[in-house]
């Protein structure tokens, strides 16, 4: 997945795809204003957790009945066990959210404290403690790293219904493009609900990175003519644009339809 074949340079900007995937739009309904907050909150980090998971092997992302029984009264909202496999594996595998802190304590989204185990290919997920963002006593990651796995499990740190169901689901873009451009490397996830989309980026330079997040009909953030050229990639047009150009979806509805084999791509002309 890591891999780009180089591209020849050739008129106008280009970039090297890494990785193009897509998943499912956003609910109707969803509350863009919470989720463009909630998306603010991640850190830059996305690239390096990534490796963490390829350096590890691991393929996938399993769930204890006890770590779902845990999700179900400290994590919320309610899941069945697929769901969460099925979320997570794709969190920690392809989107580089769940970050390993210590040999068996993870955090999803700079958040949701859980203990896991790694058996073979799978991380396995052993009990979840709960939210920071709910929980003030989980900051306290001195004490977080000493815990075995199991000891203090029987804390007091459930929810009430109404807090569980208020919660947000670690939400999964619409779009997810990988690519390089000329000195960096990116990641640009699109959340879109067919009407405001936001757009998260995170480009790192060597060591150093950032995360950004933006809106389509908002000009405050300057994309740089790499990621110019991502949007144009998936179907939308830089800040500042209002709406998508019809020839630019229809070129992307086209590019999903084929396989996510490494390509390179060119900017519309006049872009």
């Amino acid at each position: 997945m890591e891999q780009a074949q180089a591209s020849k340079p050739r008129k106008g900007k280009h970039i090297d795809v890494i990785h193009h995937e897509m998943y499912d739009r956003l609910e109707p309904g969803t509350d863009m204003v919470s989720l463009e907050a909630y998306l603010r909150r991640l850190s830059e980090r996305s690239m390096k957790n990534r490796a963490a998971f390829q350096e590890f092997g691991l393929r996938g992302v399993r769930m204890t009945r006890h770590a779902l029984e845990r999700w179900n009264t400290r994590v919320g909202p309610q899941a069945g066990a697929s769901e969460l496999e099925a979320r997570l594996t794709i969190l920690g595998c392809e989107l580089g959210r769940i970050h390993l802190l210590s040999k068996n304590v993870g955090i999803i989204d700079d958040d949701i404290v859980f203990i896991y185990e790694i058996e073979g290919t799978q991380l396995v997920c052993i009990t979840f403690y709960g939210r920071k963002s709910l929980r003030p006593a989980l900051f306290d990651m001195r004490h977080l790293l000493r815990f075995n796995g199991r000891e203090d499990d029987e804390a007091d740190i459930q929810l009430e219904p109404e807090e569980l169901a208020g919660q947000l689901f670690p939400p999964l873009p619409y779009k997810l493009l990988m690519y390089r451009g000329t000195r960096s490397r990116y990641q640009l996830e699109v959340y879109d609900n067919t009407e405001t989309p936001i757009f998260r980026l995170v480009e790192s330079v060597q060591e150093d990175a950032r995360a950004s997040v933006f809106r389509q009909d908002k000009g405050a953030f300057k994309p740089s003519k790499s990621t110019i050229t991502a949007l144009s990639y998936l179907g939308y047009k830089s800040p500042g644009h209002r709406g998508r150009s019809r020839e630019l979806e229809r070129d992307a509805q086209h590019d999903n339809n084929q396989s996510n084999d490494e390509r390179n791509f060119e900017p519309t002309a006049g872009l």
